[in-house]
This record gives C-alpha cells, structure tokens and sequence, in this order.
C-alpha cells in the first residue's frame, strides 16, 4: 500500500482516507470509493496504532477534510454516502461533479 497523502497528524491523532477500491466498467475507471482510516486515537495503550475503518463521526470528519482539500487542489469532487467517499469519473477521465 502506497503512503497516504492526507495523513493529518495532531496531539497523537492520525487519520488517513485510504484503501480504496476502483471500479471499472468496459475497461474504464469509472468509480473509486474511499474508506477511510483511523489509527485508534483515544483508544487504550494496547489497541492504539493498529489502521482500522472509521465510522460514524471519525469517517465524516476524514471525509469531509478530504473534500475540502480536493476541492481546494482541484477538480476532484468527493461525493459522501454514509461512511465512504466517492469519486465518480466521466468518460473522459476526469471527476464528475457531486448529485
């Protein structure tokens, strides 16, 4: 797995938006969705550092940062539907908009 580029890092916090899963139609990318991850912030000693998926408010709030900061960057439009990100990609390669 290739190193995040979103990792936030604040007081012992680190959440990355990452694995993600492509989808492919007659050989096209035309989806990828974003899971994201939490480190186990706030959790005791032993369960702390170990990546698993976010949920509820941990996912909304990697979520969330990841659309801003593509919006910011560029034309990368994140849509959110429950816990995941998804970005949807036109036929000719590029994001379509969020709806």
């Amino acid at each position: 797995m290739r190193p995040c580029s979103l990792v936030r890092e604040s007081r012992r916090r680190c959440e990355c938006g990452r694995p993600t899963k492509e989808c492919f139609h007659d050989g096209k990318l035309s989806e990828v969705r974003i899971y994201p991850i939490d480190f186990g912030y706030g959790l005791p000693m032993s369960q702390k550092g170990a990546p698993r998926l976010s949920t509820g408010k941990v996912a909304q709030r990697i979520l969330t940062r990841m659309q801003r900061i593509s919006k910011l960057l560029g034309n990368t439009h994140i849509a959110i539907q429950e816990d995941i990100g998804i970005i949807r990609v036109g036929p000719d390669g590029r994001s379509l908009p969020e709806g």
